[in-house]
């Protein structure tokens, strides 16, 4: 995969074109077809195998045509996606440059990508740098700059690249650290960083780079995975519990509770509890926020009526020696589970602490 291509694909796929309209009124569904109530829906791949069959059977004009065209585009159906655009000549000359682009097909998509457009003018830039366009890429770089402004992180790592490329190492690595200061979890900044660092004989301070390239690796390719499942499905929760985790694997907090916080709102009641756990578990052990923890599990518990939400609760409460607070929870789950041997344990637990701290 090319230097920019991961995050060209991300960018591209929610583009405006391509995202989901709001729910509609009962009446405004009524007028819609299948596959468009499908596609809002977030039954993407079953929206656009039927608006397919639409447009193959005749009966679709040409924005409908153009519109399967970018849908294609939207759930990874690159091939799928460039027949259609080509077909529509001068109108689907967008989409199929993208297509092309992200099919690797760097000569035709550089004929029809639009350098004026934000995506396809890093397109442009990556495409010529990848073909070892030297002079082309300076100047695809100068229309990108005119597009983006100077504080892009995917325009300052395509700036570092080029200059790593002609042997201005120190040009490079100001490009490259710009672009960790714009995201400090930029694997490709970090490889760039890296290889200017040993080429400047900076032997230590490459190590480090590397090191942390090698491990966000593996990490922004799961989470590739996971924005292509929402993508696909974009209404499922569970998709958007499995981009929390990643991101908050790669020390993205904000994203990942972004993530859990979407998750929640699509959850059905027997998905919600295995959501709000790891978000309290984000906010306690990742924030160091106990309170916030504590909050979002007592609401989430009232609302689901979920008993692991309450005992996880508890559990957090009695670690951070809240014993009164903590026997509360416990006595609150055994009312739904008279008995239960766990947690007769741990409110004994509770309550052994809370009258060592009375004593």
């Amino acid at each position: 995969m090319n230097g920019l291509l991961a995050w060209l694909i991300l960018a591209t796929l929610s583009a405006p074109a391509v995202l989901a309209v709001p729910a509609l009124s009962g009446t405004q569904q009524q007028s819609q077809p299948a596959w468009e109530l499908d596609w809002q829906a977030g039954r993407r791949e079953a929206s656009v195998d039927s608006l397919q069959r639409q447009v193959e059977n005749g009966a679709a004009d040409s924005a409908v045509q153009l519109l399967l065209a970018e849908r294609q585009l939207a759930i990874h159906r690159f091939a799928a996606a460039l027949s259609t655009a080509e077909q529509l000549g001068p109108d689907g000359r967008g989409v199929a440059a993208q297509a092309h682009y992200l099919l690797g097909h760097y000569e035709q998509a550089l004929l029809s990508l639009d350098p004026t457009d934000e995506i396809q003018v890093l397109m442009l830039v990556d495409s010529h740098e990848v073909l070892g366009h030297g002079q082309q890429t300076l100047d695809a770089l100068g229309q990108a700059r005119a597009v983006l402004g100077p504080n892009h992180p995917a325009l300052a790592v395509a700036e570092g690249r080029a200059a790593a490329r002609d042997g201005k190492h120190d040009e490079a690595l100001s490009a490259f650290r710009r672009a960790l200061a714009m995201d400090p979890f930029d694997h490709m900044a970090l490889f760039g960083l890296g290889r200017s660092l040993l080429q400047l004989g900076r032997r230590d301070e490459a190590t480090v780079a590397l090191a942390r390239h090698r491990e966000l690796v593996p990490l922004m390719d799961q989470r590739d995975h996971a924005l292509r499942a929402i993508d696909l499905a974009p209404m499922h929760a569970d998709n958007h519990a499995l981009l929390g985790d990643v991101e908050r694997k790669i020390g993205r907090f904000d994203q990942a509770e972004a993530a859990y916080v979407r998750a929640a709102a699509l959850a059905e009641p027997g998905q919600l509890a295995p959501v709000i756990l790891r978000h309290a578990r984000l906010l306690s052990e990742d924030r160091g926020d106990l309170t916030a923890a504590v909050a979002l599990l007592d609401e989430a518990s009232r609302a689901s009526g979920d008993i692991r939400l309450t005992v996880r609760c508890g559990d957090l409460l009695l670690a951070d020696g809240q014993a009164r607070a903590a026997l509360a929870r416990f006595d609150l789950a055994l009312q739904a589970r008279p008995g239960d041997a766990q947690l007769t344990t741990r409110r004994a637990k509770a309550l052994a602490l809370l009258q060592a701290t009375d004593e």
